[in-house]
């Protein structure tokens, strides 16, 4: 019976001396080709002890008596005193909540000389409210830790500052009534400021759709109104989005360079050459080429009327300045472009588009044809 007893007893042992070990790791990790040092580490791990138990007084007793502490937005400060006026009311604030703090660092370099080393490293700080929600943080870091008499290492410097902030546990659960209750009016006031009848509006997420709303009608005289995923909005200007794409493809694939003279691949249309510079295709998707703004007469609603790209550039293009000079915005820019994709292709338009852009994208109802009325 004394025996088994004993057995369980060291079992315990082993298991809290197990999880101690675990805890250990997880409050301070070395990046590969940094060496541990025994005394140095024991400073981070009881740091990240204190830190658990909002002992200020802990906190501070690991550094030195004339430390400086360099943190963002705040002067140097010096001396163990004003560091614990700092923990101090940092701890209370959490008590106060009946939240915790919880704190791990990750070494990614180390030197060490004599009775002095330095530290540049990340730490993650975890602050969990009362109700379980957490938000966590990530900083940069570098120390100077020392060497005292009694052989004990202290921090001489501490500065830091924080990373860009990492998202927390509860923003990463929207909730689409929230988004609701921000956007409605935000809709209200716009739409009838620019005396807009119609609107959509889908909030994406890692990929997916978390919120999707339409406001207003998509016909003033029907009344009908608009529904997110079923009315069709003219997709505008945001061809130029899909065109740049499409460039970029022939360009990923090695069909074209974007340094390359628009005009060696182009047939029936010619860029003149007002300048002895050509336009290029980056000129052409960065707004730069020099050319016009495209005059009235390119917009019609009757499908019979629509003119093929060749045929509508080849007494348009007007070169006003010279490539790379300002960026001035044309759409003949993306026409140009586009008319350039179907020589290369010998596809349509509106064809490439479909099979190259649209349908990978698995974009169903969208289209650079004329639509039928809803």
């Amino acid at each position: 019976m004394k025996l088994k007893s004993v057995e369980i007893l060291v079992w315990i042992l082993l298991s809290l001396l197990t999880v101690a070990a675990q805890e250990a790791k997880k409050e301070l990790s070395l990046e590969k080709g940094v060496a541990p040092h025994a005394k140095i580490d024991d400073v981070y791990r009881r740091f990240s002890g204190a830190y658990r138990k909002l002992d200020s007084e802990a906190v501070t007793n690991l550094y030195t008596d004339d430390a400086f502490a360099i943190s963002p937005g705040n002067d140097i400060e010096r001396g163990r005193e004003k560091i614990l006026a700092n923990f101090s009311g940092f701890f209370n604030s959490v008590k106060t909540s009946g939240g915790s703090l919880t704190i791990s660092f990750q070494i990614l370099e180390r030197r060490v000389s004599g009775d002095l080393a330095y530290d540049v490293g990340i730490f993650t700080l975890t602050r969990k409210s009362a109700k379980g929600e957490e938000r966590i943080g990530r900083g940069k870091f570098v120390v100077v830790v020392r060497r005292m008499k009694n052989d004990e290492w202290r921090f001489q410097v501490d500065a830091y500052n924080d990373l860009p902030a990492a998202q927390s546990k509860q923003a990463a659960a929207i909730n689409p009534k929230d988004l609701e209750t921000l956007l409605d009016p935000i809709f209200a006031e716009r739409m009838e400021k620019l005396h807009i009848p119609g609107a959509a509006i889908s909030v994406v997420k890692d990929g997916k759709i978390i919120f999707t709303k339409g406001y207003g009608v998509a016909d003033v005289e029907k009344k009908t109104p608009v529904v997110p995923d079923k009315t069709l909005f003219r997709i505008g200007s945001i061809t130029k989005v899909f065109t740049a794409t499409a460039v970029m493809q022939l360009a990923d694939n090695g069909k074209i360079n974007l340094s390359d003279d628009v005009n060696k691949y182009l047939k029936g249309v010619t860029v003149p050459n007002t300048f002895a510079q050509p336009i290029t295709f980056a000129n052409l998707l960065t707004h730069t080429s020099g050319l016009d703004e495209i005059s009235p007469g390119r917009r019609t609603s009757n499908e019979a009327e629509i003119v093929p790209l060749g045929a509508f550039l080849k007494t348009r293009i007007v070169r006003q300045f010279q490539p790379g000079e300002i960026i001035s915005y044309s759409t003949y820019n993306p026409a140009l472009a586009a008319h350039a994709i179907e020589q290369i292709t010998q596809t349509p338009f509106k064809v490439y588009l479909q099979k190259n852009v649209f349908e990978p994208l698995a974009m169903n109802h969208t289209s650079i044809t004329a639509v039928k009325k809803e």
